[in-house]
């Protein structure tokens, strides 16, 4: 290859116009959408109203200088790329009333809606408007990009449209595949049959886990619910955990935890299905911050937390659990090893014809609730910084999971989005159980000394 082509083609790279190797859970999330819509979401609330043409030339000029354009998957050999960009549609919805009840109703719409399978942008633009502030939202295609890479896209998109033309950060760019051979080096690492040996023992843990029970006619629709926190809860918290040299996400983990043992009281009463259990998502790039820090794509992992006999400990033993668990997780770096899950669902698919619809998936993966944290620094916005007010992060369920709590801090403002199936909760249910993981979460806190 001559220097002048390879430069090219390494131009061509970085606008995203090569195809991009899915790696194992993008490849299982595509299964997914075959039973329903995986989307996710998050929302910026912004100071002052803002100027609907101006973000949308921002967007559109930043998705352009990124080479985040039109995006074509192709399943069978399991590869993605992107096209040049034509346009990028904003939608503009006015508040009139209740502004989080309007977020609600437009992010259960969307989170459900699926993108279409022809060439389409991987994210679909909202602002929701009001006098004194506006709300941008942003739902995208969950196979190409996860909660971060939507951070850094629209820290780029602010920057542009509060601070000049100029892009802010030269290294930003498009994930080119890189994930499997990460994910290989971990397994050369923590090595293969270890890795093995540790999926089979949770498999075996997971028959003992309690399924909430789901109507049968409930559908496959999920609900979106955003709520703040009390004024000082996260200051609070931080100083409870500093107090007994726990983190802030064994908190949140534990009284999520604690609200499920209060919530089932059946589970007592079955024969072998007693436990509860919880997916943590994990940015794997915390493997190597300077390679892969400033990536857009898609770098989720996950961990699961399990207790076999809940109701033996108090609200202070499951915290002391779930922080065991989650040290063992971050120093074995399994977050990454489970990716025997993604190779077994695709085996099953490809040579044995097993049709993994949401039952089958509850059967084999009865996950009780799921925990999506972030934790954001006004500072990663660049220009925005001061503009932007809060941030909500809406995770999508997946087809075993009834419930993920998604906390959101952005320095000291903490915000929380529950997205549940419908089949497994309702409204008022999630509710009551929002209501015990806070008085949970308060008791965790404690009071300001």
């Amino acid at each position: 290859m001559t220097e002048r082509k390879a430069i090219v083609q390494g131009s061509t790279a970085a606008r995203g116009f090569l195809p991009i190797k899915l790696n194992s859970f993008q490849r299982v999330m595509l299964l997914w959408e075959e039973v329903h819509a995986y989307n996710a979401a998050c929302v910026l609330q912004l100071r002052g109203p803002l100027d609907s043409q101006r973000l949308r030339d921002s967007i559109e000029t930043t998705c352009r200088d990124v080479g985040l354009g039109r995006m074509v998957v192709d399943a069978k050999r399991a590869i993605l790329r992107f096209e040049p960009l034509d346009t990028v549609a904003l939608k503009i919805i006015g508040a009139a009333g209740q502004v989080t009840d309007l977020l609600n109703e437009v992010l259960t719409e969307e989170i459900n809606a699926p993108f279409p399978p022809e060439r389409h942008h991987p994210i679909r633009w909202i602002l929701v408007t009001s006098p004194e502030t506006g709300f941008v939202v942003a739902v995208w295609h969950h196979v190409v990009a996860d909660a971060e890479s939507l951070r850094l896209l629209l820290a780029e998109i602010l920057s542009r449209y509060y601070g000049g033309p100029h892009r802010t950060n030269r290294t930003f760019s498009l994930n080119a595949g890189e994930t499997a051979g990460m994910i290989r080096s971990h397994w050369a690492r923590s090595g293969y049959f270890s890795s093995l040996t540790r999926a089979v023992r949770l498999h075996s843990r997971m028959r003992r886990v309690y399924r909430l029970p789901e109507s049968k006619d409930g559908g496959q629709s999920a609900r979106v619910l955003l709520f703040g926190a009390p004024d000082g809860l996260l200051r609070r918290l931080r100083a409870g955990c500093r107090r007994r040299r726990v983190n802030v996400h064994d908190a949140f983990l534990t009284a999520l935890m604690a609200a499920l043992v209060e919530f089932t009281p059946r589970r007592q009463s079955h024969r072998k299905r007693r436990g509860l259990a919880l997916a943590t998502a994990v940015d794997l790039r915390r493997i190597d911050r300077g390679k892969f820090g400033q990536r857009f794509g898609l770098y989720v992992g996950h961990w699961i937390n399990t207790l076999d006999k809940p109701d033996a400990l108090d609200l202070e033993g499951i915290l002391q659990e779930m922080t065991r668990q989650t040290q063992i997780e971050k120093s074995a770096e399994r977050y990454v090893g489970l990716e025997w899950h993604w190779r077994t669902l695709l085996f099953l698919r490809r040579w044995l014809s097993v049709n993994e619809n949401r039952t089958w998936y509850r059967k084999v993966y009865p996950l009780s609730a799921g925990v999506s944290h972030v934790r954001l620094n006004g500072s990663g916005f660049g220009a925005a910084k001061d503009q932007v007010l809060r941030y909500f992060l809406v995770s999508p369920p997946g087809p075993a999971v009834p419930l993920v709590v998604a906390p959101a801090s952005l320095d000291e403002n903490l915000t929380f989005a529950a997205v549940y199936r419908e089949a497994a909760l309702n409204a008022s249910q999630v509710a009551k159980l929002v209501a015990v993981f806070f008085a949970r979460l308060e008791n965790l806190a404690g009071k300001e000394s």
